[in-house]
């Protein structure tokens, strides 16, 4: 199984990787926001630096799942 259908079948039948994923897509929306501003506050860039660490975190996990799904299937 290729990872690209591992994805699809863990977005329909994984119900933590579902909410993972969408909470990864979230900050990414939460980032854009941020990159139209054209000004930043220092709350606001650390902000910034606390969604990338969580945006990581949330990144680890779901490859975690994806190379687990693989191996089992």
């Amino acid at each position: 199984m290729d990872r690209a259908a591992a994805i699809q079948a863990l977005s329909t039948e994984n119900d933590e990787f579902r909410r993972i994923r969408d909470k990864h897509k979230a900050f990414e929306k939460e980032l854009e926001e941020f990159g139209q501003r054209r000004y930043l506050t220092s709350d606001e860039e650390l902000a910034i630096k606390q969604i990338k660490k969580s945006k990581l975190v949330l990144k680890d996990r779901m490859e975690k799942i994806i190379i687990a799904y693989v191996k089992s299937n």
